[in-house]
């Protein structure tokens, strides 16, 4: 049975809760790994719950709400309560206030102005190509470029190994940093920033460039080409 507007909720009431849900649900989906924002998020629920993309796209922008079995299973996926996902009772920090005073850093490592915004019926980003999408950092293999709690933007049609920049990948189901190197021998080198981590080398052969595939141990997706980061607290 689904979740609908009736004389019970209340109109705004209603609204409120899909309000809660639409930002709770996005706020653990990058939790997971999963890009902050374009139809690379779109994409990644579909899979997760094994749904259509329209419906992925209603849940991710809160113009629907799951049904009863589908909300038990993304409280399971997330492990939270109902009442977590509905009205946001957790103390999770928003995305989008995060960003608000975030200091963004382009290619060139010049510090930019200007300010970072998300369209929230579309989940995408002002200002910005369609192929890009915001990725959350998640650990210090890549510090002081970025840190744990810093965003990167990521342009999901950039995928050239040689052109020596820093780069989105995933293996399996986990997404990472690392900047790139051509090697002579004709293969990549993947460097972190942060010197406690040394680098790897792979052959080319390795990589696979199409993001809906799942890669095994032995195979690395390349997500993307990072082309601004946004420091937070810095």
């Amino acid at each position: 049975m689904a979740l609908s507007e009736t004389a019970d909720h209340g109109s705004v009431e209603f609204a409120k809760i899909k309000d809660h849900f639409r930002e709770q649900f996005n706020l653990r989906l990058s939790k997971l790994g999963i890009p902050v924002t374009g139809s690379g998020r779109i994409n990644e629920v579909r899979k997760l719950f094994s749904i259509s993309a329209p419906t992925a796209q209603k849940w991710v922008s809160g113009l629907a709400l799951p049904d009863i079995s589908s909300l038990i299973r993304i409280c399971q996926t997330f492990k939270c309560s109902l009442d977590d996902l509905l009205f946001g009772l957790a103390d999770i920090p928003s995305v989008t206030q995060t960003l608000k005073d975030a200091i963004l850093v382009d290619a060139k490592d010049r510090r930019v102005g200007k300010k970072i915004s998300i369209e929230s019926e579309s989940n995408r980003l002002s200002d910005f190509p369609d192929t890009c999408a915001i990725y959350e950092v998640s650990d210090n293999c890549m510090d002081p470029y970025v840190t744990p709690g810093d965003f990167v933007v990521v342009n999901l049609s950039l995928k050239d190994l040689s052109r020596n920049q820093v780069m989105m990948f995933r293996n399996k189901d986990r997404y990472f940093l690392r900047r790139t190197q051509s090697l002579i021998s004709g293969g990549i080198s993947l460097v972190s920033e942060n010197p406690r981590y040394s680098s790897e080398k792979m052959s080319q052969d390795t990589f696979i460039f199409d993001t809906a595939y799942r890669p095994t141990d032995n195979h690395v997706v390349v997500i993307g080409e990072v082309i601004a980061r946004l420091l937070i607290q810095r």
